[in-house]
């Protein structure tokens, strides 16, 4: 979803989010948030929240952390799931 202008979102939900390529899995490119459409998007939502899984086979728990901090939003860590 793209937003033009002034348009805003109140909150955007990120599950298993990355912010650069994972090496273990090529296809998963498609789908990553690279830092320079960071402030772009910081600009047009108020709220993020980071969902992450500390066993998660695809993305690492520190690719999660790493846009976590990236976007300043609240981080949730589910145990084994």
């Amino acid at each position: 979803m793209q937003l033009s202008g002034e348009e805003k979102v109140l909150g955007a939900i990120l599950v298993a989010g990355f912010s650069s390529e994972l090496e273990t899995h090529g296809i998963l490119h498609l789908w990553d948030f690279p830092p320079s459409d960071v402030a772009r998007s910081r600009n047009h939502c108020a709220h993020f929240v980071s969902i992450a899984s500390d066993d998660d086979t695809s993305v690492p728990l520190e690719k999660s952390t790493e846009l976590n901090d990236l976007v300043g939003g609240e981080f949730i860590l589910e145990h084994k799931k």
